[in-house]
C-alpha cells in the first residue's frame, strides 16, 4: 500500500504542476461496467487502485517464486513495465486522460517507482534487488 501512496504522489506532482494528467489513469474506472456506477466515486477509485497494485504483486510474486526469481528486482520491473505499457491503451476509453500520443504521461507513468518501493519493503533492505543476493 505504501508503494501504491509513493506512486499516487509521484504522479500527482507533475500533473499539478505541469498539466500532465498520467495521474488519472491510476484511478480512472469509467470503463468498467458496474464499478463505474458505485459512490463515492473517490472512494471507488482509491480501492480499485490499492487493490489492483497489491492484488498484481502477490501473484507476480507467487509466480516468481516458482520460478525462484521472488527477490530478483529487475525481473518486476521488466514484467510490471511490459504490463504497465500494455494497459496504457486503455487511455483510449475514458475523456480524463492523457490523449495515447502524450509521450510525456508515458515518462511520468513510471512503475519503476512503484517497483523499487515495493522491493525495498518486501525484501530485506540489504538485499541487492538485482541479483537477489545479500549485500555485506
Amino acid at each position: 500500500m505504501i508503494s501504491g501512496i509513493v506512486l499516487a504522489l509521484f504522479l500527482k506532482i507533475p500533473q499539478y504542476f505541469w498539466d500532465v494528467h498520467a495521474y488519472n489513469l491510476l484511478f480512472e474506472v469509467s470503463y468498467i461496467p458496474y464499478i463505474n456506477q458505485l459512490r463515492p466515486q473517490w472512494l471507488i477509485r482509491g480501492i480499485f487502485h490499492f487493490s489492483t497494485c497489491i492484488f498484481s504483486l502477490i501473484i507476480l510474486y507467487h509466480i516468481l517464486k516458482y520460478f525462484k526469481k521472488e527477490t530478483y528486482l529487475l525481473a518486476y520491473i521488466l514484467i510490471i513495465g511490459i504490463g504497465s505499457t500494455l494497459l496504457y491503451f486503455l487511455t483510449l476509453f475514458p475523456d480524463n486522460t492523457p490523449p495515447i500520443t502524450d509521450y510525456t504521461a508515458w515518462f511520468f507513468l513510471d512503475y519503476r517507482t512503484y517497483i523499487v518501493q515495493f522491493n525495498r519493503l518486501v525484501f530485506n533492505p540489504k538485499m541487492d534487488g538485482a541479483s537477489g543476493k545479500k549485500n555485506k
